[in-house]
């Protein structure tokens, strides 16, 4: 075999699998919950985070969400038993910055009745003093 005949293989297969990763890559994929955590944890989330901690919740549901499909963002549902209110703030599709430029409140006065469908039910992480959220079980 002739040595430009296996540099061109070579050339062939390193496009393909570059292509590959490039297309990987580019999938637009849900923040992780770790990373929701710490972006409503940030020093600029103060004044939700007090409402969040005044409320007096103990969990929360920290997960990450695509808007439209497209739009990486995450939502911070804090709920109460059934027939409690409840609170959901939302930064939408706006981490493609790398940080949520606004957390947008949604609240019910009847958990069960007038709260979302969908999305993870059972809190995953426990709301501090200070509204703060620490991910269980890490």
């Amino acid at each position: 075999m002739r040595p430009s005949t296996v540099l061109i293989g070579l050339a062939c297969v390193s496009f393909v699998l570059l292509s590959a990763l490039a297309l990987d890559l580019a999938e637009p994929r849900a923040p992780s919950s770790a990373r929701c955590s710490e972006l409503w944890n940030e020093a600029t989330n103060r004044d939700n985070r007090s409402m969040a901690a005044a409320a007096g919740f103990d969990g929360a549901v920290v997960a990450g969400s695509l808007t439209m499909e497209t739009f990486p963002g995450c939502e911070d549902p804090f709920r109460g038993s059934d027939a409690e209110p409840w609170l959901v703030f939302m930064g939408p599709g706006q981490l493609h910055t790398g940080r949520v430029e606004r957390w947008d409140l949604v609240t019910g006065r009847k958990r069960g009745s007038d709260s979302p469908d969908g999305g993870p039910e059972t809190p995953n992480a426990t709301v501090t003093d200070d509204g703060r959220v620490r991910l269980d079980g890490g």
